[in-house]
């Protein structure tokens, strides 16, 4: 590769960034730079997005250091990788201070300061910035709506839900899955299941992702029959497979049955299935073994935990 043409090494750069490899995202980014090979504004959002991918918010800080050097920390695109690497962080005062420098924002700009109290769970704030979008006349788009209505789940604000709602279906948005299985998912946590069974119904092309949505909808509402019909109805399609978060969600539904057999069986097909060892769902079976009551089991999945956590492996893919 020439070490003079700066498109080839940000093509290396957002390759290795868009496929999760961050380090070498990094590296490169690194190497370009001792090589004295020109960067521009194409070079730093890949760059941010592999800081944030790491979570190394020092080299963050250097990387922004360096493009306000440049002259670039009022491009826009660039501002916009600014504002979610430090959302990612939850340094909300730095992003809040990068937007309000911002001669014009964008729909991208708006979206990653909703985003950004989405991640430091401020939901509340973030439905305000979200308002405050709508007011300042910029038009949402699915991501917009998506991240509001994650918000009004945590918040159980079913107003302002159905007032996202409302906005999805004056744009066009209420046949796009991401959408239906954000808003099921908002009915359920804010106790409307049947709101949420009627958006479950109208998905015509139901993934796994919506059929766990629903048997959580279930789950969440102390419906657990309906949970386990939702189960058969999947494995009846051949298309369609299980995930361990189908799992996760089945499991409080069997405790709230009293159906240890229902649970036993569950574990045995997360195991046959390759989904353990798996932090999340290994907590699941513990709480539902502890439910029960059966701790010789509970000790088990305890110890399993224990071991995988301290296993060579499990410290290496910390590093």
């Amino acid at each position: 590769m020439s070490h003079s043409n700066t498109f080839h090494w940000n093509l290396m750069i957002r390759g290795y960034t868009d496929n999760s490899f961050f380090l070498h995202a990094l590296n490169m980014y690194l190497t370009m730079r001792f090589q004295g090979v020109p960067t521009d504004h194409f070079t730093y959002p890949f760059v941010l997005k592999a800081c944030g991918g790491l979570l190394d918010f020092r080299e963050g800080e250097k990387v922004h250091g360096s493009l306000f050097k440049m002259g670039l920390a009022e491009d826009l695109y660039v501002c916009n990788s600014l504002i979610g690497t430090y959302g990612k962080f939850g340094h909300i005062d730095s992003t809040v201070k990068l937007f309000e420098e911002m001669p014009l924002p964008d729909l991208v700009s708006w979206n990653s300061m909703v985003g950004a109290y989405l991640m430091v769970q401020q939901y509340f704030t973030s439905l305000k910035w979200f308002r405050r979008m709508l007011h300042a006349r910029i038009l949402p788009n699915k991501f917009s709506l998506i991240n509001a209505l994650k918000a009004c789940s945590h918040c159980f604000y079913n107003l302002w839900g159905r007032e996202v709602h409302c906005y999805a279906l004056k744009m066009g948005f209420e046949s796009d899955v991401m959408v239906q299985t954000s808003l099921l998912d908002m009915y359920s946590k804010c106790r409307s299941l049947s709101y949420a069974e009627r958006i479950f119904d109208s998905i015509s092309s139901r993934n796994i992702v919506a059929w766990n949505a629903m048997i959580g909808a279930y789950a969440l509402n102390g419906q657990p029959i309906q949970a386990f019909d939702s189960l058969e109805n999947i494995l009846k399609d051949d298309k369609m497979a299980v995930d361990n978060v189908t799992l996760i969600n089945l499991l409080s539904s069997c405790a709230q049955l009293g159906a240890i057999l229902q649970g036993k069986t569950i574990h045995g097909l997360a195991i046959k299935k390759g989904f353990l060892p798996h932090p999340v769902l290994e907590t699941a079976l513990l709480d539902m073994y502890g439910e029960f009551g059966i701790l010789k089991l509970a000790e088990v999945t305890f110890d399993q935990m224990i071991r995988h956590e301290n296993s060579p492996s499990s410290f290496a893919s910390k590093h």
